[in-house]
């Protein structure tokens, strides 16, 4: 699946939570459906970024190529001596 068709998904799915929190539980009631929705718009967007923007795998193998532990983030990408990259 290309990068497009994963981020299509991705808001599409947001849009579906949107609705059905507002067609389940916020009918009628205008200024708290209003401050859910953004909310629920705020997640998706900390989401995006956290996870799909810089998917974890980039940084579990970049970690793994310098030796260092996995999962850590990269902190810089300049030459350490000894280093063979």
């Amino acid at each position: 699946m290309g990068r497009r068709a994963a981020v299509a998904l991705y808001v599409l799915a947001m849009v579906g939570v949107v609705v059905g929190v507002d067609v389940l539980f916020l009918r009628m009631l205008f200024w708290e459906r209003l401050i859910v929705n953004v909310g629920i718009v705020l997640v998706f967007v900390v989401v995006y970024f956290r996870f799909l923007k810089r998917p974890l795998a980039s940084v579990v193998s970049r970690n793994s190529a310098s030796g260092s532990r996995v999962g850590r983030p990269v902190v810089c990408d300049r030459w350490v001596p000894g280093r063979m990259s």
